[in-house]
């Protein structure tokens, strides 16, 4: 399914702010942010493809802790 102009952008917005942070490494509680959009707006299928969108981008190891 084609996403629409506004929920491309915040799938954008999405992948930008749960990037990998300053340093490289992720804190163990992980990252989180929240879409806030309308009802019918379309926030499950953002969900899906910010998710998806890092392993086309990073690969299958996106997200791994460093390890000290």
């Amino acid at each position: 399914m084609e996403l629409r102009p506004h929920q491309v952008e915040s799938v954008e917005n999405v992948v930008r702010i749960l990037g990998t942070p300053p340093g490289g490494c992720m804190p163990p509680e992980g990252l989180r942010t929240q879409v806030i959009a309308a009802t019918g707006s379309g926030k499950t299928l953002i969900a899906a493809d910010a998710g998806h969108s890092p392993l086309e981008r990073w690969g299958p190891n996106v997200g791994c802790g460093c390890r000290a």
